[in-house]
């Protein structure tokens, strides 16, 4: 129960949510479970209403090189995707396990950033601020889910399902011819530059060395920089 609080204190309150965290030397482990149960919901939920096979094939088809493809090979990938069930399976996995992992990744990322920075808080905490900085993406787990119940089937796009980016604003067909801008856009979302504010207020509390905002805020943002061009970048090279 303490650390649902503490999640939501985050919103209104971040720094003195963190500087509970960091005393009452909570875990990352309930802010990861809340995290999974949100994903498996969206995930049950996003199945029951669409096809995943038929969303598959509508991305495909809308790709340059699915574009090329024939109605007989189409046809053969959705019976092959339909009979294996992989999607449904690989939906359930990611649910369960990409999130965690990714939030590992991270909190080791930048625990050695800020090491080198001269922190000497541990990997731990660092792992739990991380975990509860990732709050905000319930947000946009929710406002997914509304987009799928409100949106029809037939028109179900994967991008557009995360409503709360900058793409949402951009027409689809402009989506379709300019996929970099498009990717970049998408990457715009309120849930991350959130996320990405209270990592820089986050590590800030438990960072025992006194680091400036303004360092903190390009430790925090430049390996997110990063990935979002080389995203972008793959995008604009593979088309």
């Amino acid at each position: 129960m303490r650390a649902i609080t503490l999640m939501l204190k985050i919103i209104w309150s971040p720094g003195n949510a963190f500087e509970d965290i960091r005393d009452s030397k909570i875990g990352p482990w309930i802010p990861l479970l809340i995290l999974i149960v949100a994903s498996l919901t969206f995930t049950t939920f996003f199945l029951s209403v669409v096809d995943p096979v038929d969303v598959a094939i509508r991305q495909i088809q809308q790709s340059p090189q699915g574009g090329n493809m024939s109605q007989e090979a189409i046809d053969d990938l959705r019976r092959t995707l339909t009979d294996s069930n992989f999607l449904r399976i690989l939906a359930y996995v990611s649910s369960v396990g990409f999130l965690p992992i990714w939030i590992l990744v991270i909190s080791g990322i930048y625990f050695g950033i800020f090491l080198v920075l001269g922190s000497r808080a541990t990997f731990m905490q660092f792992w739990s601020v991380t975990a509860f900085s990732f709050t905000p993406s319930l947000v946009g787990t929710a406002a997914g889910l509304v987009a799928v119940l409100t949106t029809p089937p037939a028109a179900l796009d994967v991008g557009r399902i995360a409503v709360l980016t900058a793409a949402t604003f951009m027409p689809l067909e402009s989506g379709e011819t300019a996929g970099f801008l498009y990717t970049f856009l998408q990457t715009l979302s309120v849930p991350t530059l959130w996320t990405l504010a209270l990592l820089v207020i986050g590590y800030g509390v438990v960072a025992s060395k006194k680091i400036g905002a303004g360092v903190r805020t390009i430790a925090v943002c430049l390996p997110w920089l990063l990935t979002v061009a080389a995203r972008v970048g793959l995008v604009w090279i593979f088309g």
